[in-house]
């Protein structure tokens, strides 16, 4: 979603005792930097907070790629004053966008350090977000704003709860965990950053042990936080019961097959033969034989190693030659990039099976919600997947996840066969044979449409809105102020 739409607010009759002032400091933020996770979260889940009726403030530096006058930043006439070392202190500039009438964008600026983004684990990267959270730090000092809540986003943003303590501001903090591999850095790299002289230290235990509260992006990622040895797993188990797992949401305005203009016919549950149209579109459009009964199942997403692309390629190489019978038949097509060792083996399941087997290497926009649209079952074999939107996007298209059991898939998916409710088919196992069986299980439900369409009806009227994860936030926000 484009921030610079406006939003209509759900709750029109607030007590202005409920709503918060947030400052939501961030490191990426869709659209002035490269689309990823943070930079998606960082657009929709405050414009989704600020629809609950609260006002965000979003603080990140101003890289290079941000020219303020291009993108129309509005410049602070008196600069602010942030601590470069023990010793010194050096003059930043400040400026500011309105996104609407309750969320706005503040940009640090201060190129010796802010301009450019470093690469993770680089002594640059130390310096700039050491340098970027006291400058957080300041901003709060100086600002009007009487800000509730602090809510900063990964490693980079990991020292701010720190120095709000150093500061002796008794402004309560949220810190999300998006990864645990970067953010710790020898003593070496540290030098500006004024973290205690130790064996290595770490942005992100620093603020676990800091923060009111930790998030990280699934109940399952936050088990295996616990459970794993990371490097911050002893914070994390002091902070247990500060701790909560919250799914990201997903940009129905974007994913929605109503609406969806990449697609040759739009759908919805009422009109579901659009989905079964799709299909032959997309059939036609990659040479495939005009099959639209036949089960489709598609792989979606990046080759590599962690993916289980490889284990699911042996299992759709068994089911396939079992299953050549003209009655029995199924297409399994891919839609990938990565590593050549799996275009590769994709390749050599194509010769193998030509007609039966497609596959198109680049994650192209309009081909990824095109084959999310026409497939029956997507497969998401991944060996860990910590959240993960992908199935969330599969379900509302009314194509059916077939998902190994962890992390973030296990708290979005459950298995049909075990539950009244399921919207998709679960394994336990990470291996050819289990894979194989599920397939083989959501085949012969498919071929039953009596038992195949109440599942779809499960998977489109699943809620994985950005609005249910803003309200999730909302909670951990007051329980952790005095409002």
């Amino acid at each position: 979603m484009n921030l610079t739409d406006l939003i209509k607010t759900k709750r029109t009759s607030y007590d202005s005792s409920l709503v918060l002032d947030v400052l939501f400091a961030t490191s990426d933020l869709a659209p002035f930097t490269p689309s990823g996770a943070l930079a998606d979260v960082a657009s929709e889940l405050p414009t989704a907070l600020s629809s609950r009726g609260h006002r965000v403030t979003i603080i990140m530096p101003l890289y290079a790629e941000t020219d303020p006058k291009t993108a129309k930043l509005s410049k602070r006439l008196s600069t602010m004053k942030v601590p470069l070392d023990a010793k010194k202190k050096v003059n930043v500039t400040i400026w500011e966008k309105n996104i609407n009438l309750t969320v706005r964008v503040v940009f640090v600026d201060y190129g010796p350090l802010l301009s450019k983004r470093p690469a993770d684990g680089s002594k640059e990267s130390a310096e700039t977000y050491a340098f970027f959270s006291r400058a957080v730090v300041e901003y709060i000092k100086m600002t009007s704003v009487p800000f509730d809540i602090v809510h900063c986003n990964d490693w980079q943003t990991g020292l701010i709860p720190t120095y709000l303590d150093e500061a002796k501001i008794k402004i309560p903090s949220v810190l999300s965990i998006y990864s645990v591999e970067n953010g710790k850095f020898a003593p070496a790299k540290l030098k500006k950053s004024m973290m205690p002289k130790k064996k290595g230290a770490s942005f992100l235990a620093s603020g676990i042990s800091s923060a009111s509260h930790i998030t990280t992006i699934s109940s399952g990622m936050k088990d295996v936080l616990l459970e794993k040895k990371t490097g911050v797993e002893k914070e994390l188990k002091a902070k247990k019961k500060k701790f909560s797992g919250v799914l990201n949401g997903v940009n129905y305005s974007a994913w929605d097959p109503a609406k969806d203009t990449h697609l040759v016919h739009q759908f919805d549950l009422e009109t579901l033969n659009g989905k079964r149209l799709n299909k032959v579109a997309l059939q036609h459009q990659f040479g495939l034989p005009i099959r639209p009964t036949q089960p489709l199942i598609a792989f979606v997403g990046e080759l590599n190693p962690e993916s289980g692309i490889e284990t699911f390629i042996k299992a759709a190489r068994s089911v396939l030659k079992e299953r050549n019978d003209p009655r029995d038949n199924l297409q399994v097509v891919f839609l990938a990039e990565g590593d050549a060792k799996f275009e590769n083996a994709i390749k050599k399941l194509v010769k193998d099976f030509p007609n039966r087997v497609f596959g198109h290497f680049g994650l192209e926009e309009e081909l990824v919600h095109k084959f999310m649209a026409s497939a029956d079952i997507l497969a998401i074999p991944s060996d860990f997947e910590p959240g993960g939107t992908q199935q969330m996007y599969a379900l509302k298209y009314g194509t059916l996840p077939l998902v190994h059991n962890v992390g973030g898939l296990a708290d979005t998916v459950s298995d049909a066969d075990e539950n009244e409710d399921g919207n998709g088919f679960v394994y336990n196992k990470q291996n050819p044979k289990s894979i194989k069986e599920t397939i083989n299980r959501a085949i012969d439900r498919y071929r039953i449409p009596r038992q195949w369409r109440p599942v779809v009806m499960n998977a489109m009227n699943a809620d994985f809105s950005w609005d249910t994860a803003a309200g999730q936030y909302e909670k951990i926000y007051f329980s952790t102020t005095s409002k």
